[in-house]
């Protein structure tokens, strides 16, 4: 995909985005989980994504890495 083209939310964020309890979604091996044709936007190199709602607001913010579970259990329980 092109910088300029919009992103268009698949099941996985809008499941984030609606969570009641706000909990942070965690895709540890990216490209294993459907998360890797949700997410083509990023670039190939992303294998592990950690989804944060915003709580009370409509969004979600993306934070990918360029390795696989890069992100820990404190990571997770931070966000």
């Amino acid at each position: 995909a092109s910088p300029a083209a919009a992103v268009v939310p698949g099941p996985l964020l809008q499941k984030c985005a609606g969570s009641a309890a706000g909990a942070p979604e965690y895709l540890p091996a990216l490209q294993l989980l459907p998360g890797r044709v949700e997410f083509s936007y990023f670039p190939e190199a992303t294998q592990a994504l950690l989804m944060v709602p915003l709580g009370g607001r409509s969004g979600v913010v993306v934070l990918g890495a360029d390795r696989k579970r890069a992100f820990g259990a404190e990571d997770v329980a931070w966000a």
